[in-house]
């Protein structure tokens, strides 16, 4: 076998995850063995990952005072739909907030009539639960989300 399959397999079949190389540190190697290039892709939201919306941050920190059950960890998926989405409303933030628990929690025991009461006492308005509902399809149809 050619020394450079074998090296470049050796950093692919790296057991610690933090020693590891990822995809970009792999496509550089194999750009600089081997003759036939790979491009860098990298994605036009690349960076929704490390964006925090902080409207999507409060609303969750009120939730977590109120269930302390429900503690949102992880705001990527809400993140990612806010990165796509222009002109939020407070009904686009409760429905991404929504979204985000019924796509990222780990145990979904609630359902929207359970958080209805704290988007009321956040916004301090009423929100109807059937344009959540209704809403929740808008904002995957708008960002192109297939749920089947």
């Amino acid at each position: 076998m050619d020394i450079r399959y074998k090296l470049f397999l050796s950093k692919i079949f790296v057991i610690n995850p933090h020693e590891r190389y990822d995809i970009y540190q792999l496509i550089n190697l194999y750009n600089g063995l081997f003759p036939n290039l790979i491009n860098n892709y990298v994605p036009l939201n690349y960076n929704y990952l490390s964006y925090s919306n902080n409207e999507l941050m409060k609303l969750n920190n009120y939730i977590n005072e109120r269930i302390f059950d429900v503690n949102l960890e992880n705001l990527n998926f809400g993140n990612l739909l806010i990165s796509k989405l222009e002109d939020l409303n407070d009904t686009d933030y409760v429905t991404i907030w929504y979204l985000n628990y019924q796509f990222c929690h780990s145990d979904v025991d609630y359902i929207l009539k359970d958080f209805i009461y704290i988007f009321n006492s956040y916004y301090k308005k009423i929100f109807n639960k059937v344009d959540i509902h209704n809403n929740c399809f808008n904002i995957l149809y708008l960002v192109d989300f297939n749920l089947f």
